[in-house]
């Protein structure tokens, strides 16, 4: 086995700025208000007045990092506080961490300050009010390595604030100061909304738009139609070998559906013109992709989209412990539990294009047991029903997220490089027992995050006795992407259907 560490930076002390307000001037609070934006990678921490713990000054950075003030321990993580402190802070590219009121902490705690900024390469800000003591630039240095500058409160703003204007004599001071890398952390706003739609299956979709639709609706619908149809044909191209094998077909064609035709939807009218496109494409090539609304409910379409949707990946961030947001994002994106989650490594993860490169093969024997008393992880009877989740998983090709979904996975990955673990290493373990299965307890933590998010539990999480979750009990629930939506896909002919080219562009109403 390769223990080649995963690829870290190398060492460099961090850089610590000591920011004099001896007046304690008035501005001061507008100043941080104009750097307070993780996504420019900086955070301010504004320590608890009247406490001198380290635990405190943990759950504090925490705090600034958007997580409630309570989660560490509710999550039972006060003993790692530290520890995921830094991890989210890697993984959110924070290269400022501003301290505000620091003349309150107690220097056992500004060494604790220093010490996160040496494990996550940010610089650290001490704003100090008052005159600070000689000692104290002494200390810093001697924890550090390295000189401390002393500036002043105006130099905050020099820095950070691109509408100031810098004097001559300090052209150099921005220049010091960390770029801009933060990570983009607030959801997206939604575009605008797509007309309602007629109930008309795909063979007369069109056509039905076409009666029901104003001029320019019908335009923006039919070229989102093509244009999803031109692209579900080109897939079928390189993916018609498959066909043939049944259940590998439906695995890659879950992928495309669930990364980049029904997922990424904007809402359910949205997702309704991708799918029905997705299936003119689909039947013109011998494939038929059938979908049953009256299984869905009331408003079928709203279950084609994605699960994973970037406010929930934003409210998954407030989580303290890392493995549960990640698990529960990855969880909600492929609709199935964390029972291969292991068979996923360090190198796989790639959180600034939010992928994942999957294996090629997962076998049930290799896995690790739930429990040390049983040779194998689970019963052949449950691996049946598993054989879509573990087929989705193991395509050896890249599984897309959506982009809030990135800083899930960087924070994880931040955690288990300090946790020192290697590029072949794996990417969730049992949080106690490493050589255990971490499917129980991530299972367990995932439906628990969201019950504390205020999500429904996920109909594939639920447990055997649920009727919901198992057919009362006697069959087990199938999981996979398209069971959640009730879509399956069935062969016509392995030769597929006339050719018919699609129209390459689409001009108005009048060349339908």
């Amino acid at each position: 086995m390769n223990h080649d560490p995963i690829e870290r930076p190398p060492f460099t002390p961090p850089r610590v700025v000591l920011v004099r307000n001896v007046a304690d001037h008035a501005p001061l609070p507008r100043a941080i208000a104009k750097v307070l934006t993780l996504d420019h990678g900086r955070v301010v921490v504004r320590p608890t007045p009247g406490a001198s713990d380290t635990a405190t000054l943990a759950l504090d950075v925490l705090t600034a990092l958007g997580k409630h003030p309570h989660a560490a321990r509710n999550e039972r993580a006060q003993n790692q506080a530290w520890q995921y402190g830094a991890a989210w802070l890697i993984g959110a590219r924070i290269s400022d961490l501003i301290v505000d009121r620091a003349h309150l902490l107690h220097p056992d705690r500004l060494a604790d300050l220093v010490r996160l900024a040496e494990r996550t390469g940010a610089s650290l800000w001490l704003l100090w009010t008052g005159h600070p003591p000689a000692e104290l630039e002494h200390a810093l240095a001697a924890l550090t390595q390295r000189v401390v500058e002393v500036r002043e409160l105006p130099y905050l703003s020099y820095c950070f604030d691109p509408a100031e204007d810098l004097p001559a004599d300090r052209a150099t001071d921005r220049s010091a100061a960390r770029p801009l890398v933060g990570r983009s952390i607030a959801p997206t706003p939604q575009a605008s909304p797509w007309p309602a739609l007629p109930s008309a299956d795909f063979t007369t979709f069109l056509a039905a738009c076409r009666r029901h639709l104003p001029g320019h609706a019908f335009t923006r619908v039919a070229g989102e139609f093509y244009a999803v149809a031109a692209r579900a044909e080109s897939w079928m191209l390189t993916h018609r070998t498959l066909i043939v094998s049944g259940p590998a077909f439906t695995a890659h064609l879950a992928a495309l559906a669930r990364d980049h035709i029904l997922g990424p939807a904007d809402d359910a009218n949205h997702a309704l013109i991708r799918l029905r496109a997705l299936q003119a494409a689909l039947f013109l090539q011998g494939v038929l992709l059938r979908w049953d609304p009256a299984a869905l409910g009331p408003e079928p379409a709203r279950r084609l989209p994605g699960t994973l949707t970037g406010p929930i990946a934003h409210r998954l961030s407030t989580m303290c412990r890392t493995e549960l947001a990640a698990a529960t994002a990855l969880s909600l994106h492929l609709n199935h539990g964390p029972t291969y989650f292991e068979a996923l490594r360090c190198a796989d993860i790639d959180p600034d294009a939010a992928t994942i490169t999957t294996p090629d093969h997962i076998d049930d024997h290799d896995m690790l047991p739930t429990n040390p008393k049983h040779r194998h992880p689970w019963p052949v009877v449950r691996a049946r029903f598993l054989a879509d989740a573990r087929r989705e998983l193991s395509l050896g090709t890249t599984l897309h997220l959506p982009a809030a979904a990135g800083w899930l996975l960087a924070a994880h990955l931040a955690h288990r490089r300090l946790q020192g673990a290697n590029a072949d290493d794996p990417f969730f373990v049992h949080p106690s027992q490493p050589h255990r299965s971490p499917a129980a307890a991530l299972t367990e933590g995932i439906r628990r995050t969201c019950q504390t998010l205020q999500l429904a539990t996920p109909p594939w999480l639920h447990t055997g006795d649920c009727k919901f979750g198992a057919d009362r009990g006697l069959v087990h629930r199938t999981q996979g992407w398209l069971t959640e939506r009730c879509l399956t896909a069935h062969l016509l002919d392995p030769t597929g259907l006339p050719h018919v080219e699609h129209p390459s562009s689409y001009q108005g109403p009048e060349d339908y």
